[in-house]
C-alpha cells in the first residue's frame, strides 16, 4: 500500500452520493501544481472518503486549499477519444484545511442570527430567577 501526502486547490465543490447499500461516499478533486511558468503543470487527484464530518462541510469549496493523506491507487482508463489516461485516486486517511486566516474570512460562509425550529434560546443575563425557582 502507498501512502501519499499532497497539498492543493480544490477543482470544484465536494461530491456527495449515497451508494446503493446506505453508505456515504464524499469526493474531492484536487489540483496540484508543480513546475515554474510557462511550463507550469497541474496533476488532478481524486480524493475519496465514505465519512466527512459536517462541520467541514460549507468550507470544502472551489479554490480552497488543502493538504490529504492517504492511499494512493493509480488506474489505466480510455477516454472517449481513445487515449489511454491514468486516474490518480487516493482514499482518505487525514484532511486538513490550510488557507489563511485571511483568506477564510473572505470565503467563510457568514454566520445567520436564525436559529433552528427547536433550538435552546438561553434567557438574558439577569433575566429574573432565583435557585428557589430551580425544580431540584
Amino acid at each position: 500500500m502507498q501512502k501519499i501526502t499532497i497539498i492543493g486547490r480544490l477543482g470544484k465543490d465536494y461530491e456527495h452520493r449515497v451508494l446503493d447499500g446506505g453508505s456515504d461516499l464524499y469526493s474531492l478533486n484536487v489540483g496540484v501544481s508543480y513546475g515554474k511558468e510557462p511550463n507550469k503543470k497541474t496533476s488532478w487527484y481524486r480524493v475519496t472518503t465514505g465519512f466527512m464530518s459536517q462541520n467541514l462541510l460549507p468550507y470544502l469549496t472551489k479554490g480552497r486549499k488543502i493538504l490529504a493523506h492517504g492511499n494512493l491507487k493509480a488506474e489505466k482508463y480510455v477516454t472517449g477519444y481513445g487515449q489511454t489516461e491514468i486516474s490518480l485516486n487516493i482514499n482518505l486517511d487525514y484532511l486538513q484545511l490550510l488557507d489563511s486566516k485571511s483568506e477564510q474570512q473572505e470565503t467563510q460562509p457568514q454566520p445567520t442570527n436564525q436559529r433552528p425550529a427547536g433550538a435552546f434560546t438561553p434567557p438574558p443575563v439577569g433575566a429574573g430567577g432565583s435557585d428557589d425557582d430551580l425544580p431540584f
